[in-house]
């Protein structure tokens, strides 16, 4: 969380670059839009183990807890929390009249969400806080901002840190 205008794309860029430089087929970066909860699950379904980077996630989060909002976005929240307590067992899908679709084994989906404060902060209520999702989300605020550097390009990461997010990429853990 930070002001306007503060760098927050920068932590994006850096993050999706790292990913790429491990993981070429970037097949652990999900999709920056998530438009639904399905969406969600569908994505982590395929790929129990990712990223979801989000910029502007505070608009996504006032979506999600709109009272009044889109069925399909508030459902993002509901899976949030879903999976959030699955992450050590099993998701076990959802029943569409077609069948079971979506079981999902040990998801692990870790979400980066950038926002300033006023737009994560403006639409919670102590009831929203109460349902879990909000307490399940750590916020680290950026208190100043950064002094603008004259070099604007980001590096490309260090060969020890690659290797470090590739063996996190490689990891397939055995049983649960």
């Amino acid at each position: 969380i930070a002001q306007t205008a503060s760098g927050k794309e920068a932590c994006e860029s850096t993050v999706s670059k790292i990913l790429e430089a491990a993981d070429p087929s970037g097949q652990f970066m999900f999709p920056p839009n998530v438009q639904s909860g399905n969406g969600l699950i569908h994505a982590v379904a395929k790929q129990p183990c990712g990223i979801w980077v989000c910029d502007e996630f505070g608009k996504t989060l006032q979506a999600i807890l709109d009272k009044k909002g889109n069925k399909h976005l508030k459902d993002i929240g509901t899976n949030l929390l879903t999976l959030y307590g699955k992450a050590n067992s099993t998701y076990g899908g959802a029943a569409h009249s077609d069948g079971v679709r979506n079981k999902i084994v040990n998801p692990h989906l870790v979400l980066l969400g950038l926002s300033t404060g006023s737009t994560v902060f403006s639409h919670v209520s102590t009831e929203q806080v109460a349902d879990g999702l909000i307490g399940r989300i750590a916020f680290w605020p950026v208190q100043e901002r950064p002094k603008r550097k004259k070099r604007k390009t980001i590096v490309r990461p260090s060969d020890e840190l690659v290797a470090g997010v590739k063996s996190w990429v490689d990891f397939a853990p055995g049983g649960n």
